[in-house]
């Protein structure tokens, strides 16, 4: 069954472009209900070894490395520009945890610390995006709040994906960073971010911003249309219900009938898109106000069904 809908659009800083994601033929409804504690398991996040990165695969960017260049402008004066490079994040086992760290634009090593030590891996994973199909977004958290709901873990539930803003000091010039990538370690009387500062040493905030990825608690379908032009014809083949015979014995016309129960095979299946949740409860309305039963998401329903005909 073909049809058509409209779709959910919303934006993700990619590597060096800020897309529009058409997520299609779905819309989607979300919830955030933050003071719930679980631990998520993404369909389309991945943590990827970086030995099987390539140019194609979607990073998650945590900030950007602000570098100075000085460009002869028209009039022959030094004239200073800025060029951003990506931080990508990116995680390592490092004394005997998976930590969340920071990859440098194209540099091939991961900075990560915990518990003051400070150290660049070679051998680390990327946080990749797949197909652009994860919704993310950098949550603000304090030592007051509670870990966001959907919150990217490293490993294990207490330790997740955060970024502290590098703050100007009024002795020293603009920072180097726009964020540091690092770890949140969460507990239940308080929690810290640990950061790698420019210096190469160990920093801890007790504020910041925590990765946050929002899947969907269901699937609305809205000003649905069937493409009937292309439905399949299904050959249809006569039965016989059952027999009867109508005999009025009396002296005027009557109205006469007889209803005869059958069962058949009921089929429903409407397709599964990419990156979709199956099994989600989904509603389906067409353009011209019809609601249609619901159904589970990618999951074809199959039952046998009684019905009366008369």
């Amino acid at each position: 069954m073909d049809y058509e809908t409209v779709s959910l659009q919303f934006g993700l800083i990619p590597k060096n472009r800020r897309p529009i994601f058409h997520l299609s033929p779905l819309v989607q409804q979300f919830l955030f209900p933050s003071s719930y504690q679980q631990l998520i398991t993404s369909t389309t996040l991945n943590w990827l070894p970086r030995s099987h990165y390539d140019s194609s695969r979607e990073i998650v960017i945590g900030g950007f490395e602000i570098e100075e260049s000085e460009d002869d402008s028209y009039n022959n004066q030094a004239e200073k520009s800025e060029r951003k490079r990506p931080l990508y994040v990116c995680r390592v086992l490092h004394s005997t945890v998976w930590v969340a760290g920071t990859q440098r634009g194209d540099e091939q090593r991961c900075t990560v610390t915990i518990h003051k030590t400070v150290q660049s891996y070679d051998k680390y994973e990327l946080l990749e995006n797949i197909d652009n199909a994860a919704r993310v977004n950098w949550e603000y958290w304090d030592k007051y709040k509670n870990t966001p709901f959907g919150a990217v873990a490293t490993e294990k539930e207490k330790m997740f994906v955060a970024r502290h803003a590098a703050e100007t000091d009024k002795n020293t010039s603009s920072p180097r960073y726009t964020h540091y990538i690092g770890t949140l370690t969460a507990s239940d009387i308080q929690g810290s971010i640990s950061y790698v500062r420019d210096d190469g040493t160990e920093g801890t905030a007790k504020k910041g911003d925590v990765l946050v990825e929002t899947e969907p608690i269901y699937y609305d379908l809205t000003r649905v249309k069937l493409n009937w032009p292309k439905k399949r014809v299904i050959k249809r083949t006569p039965i016989i219900l059952g027999k009867t015979t109508f005999a009025n014995k009396g002296p005027e016309a009557a109205n006469m009938a007889q209803a005869f129960t059958y069962q058949y095979k009921y089929s429903m299946y409407w397709g599964q898109g990419h990156a979709i949740l199956k099994g989600l409860n989904t509603s389906i309305t067409l353009t011209n106000g019809t609601a249609l039963p619901k159904i589970m998401w990618g999951t074809k329903e199959t039952n046998n069904r009684t019905d009366v005909y008369s």
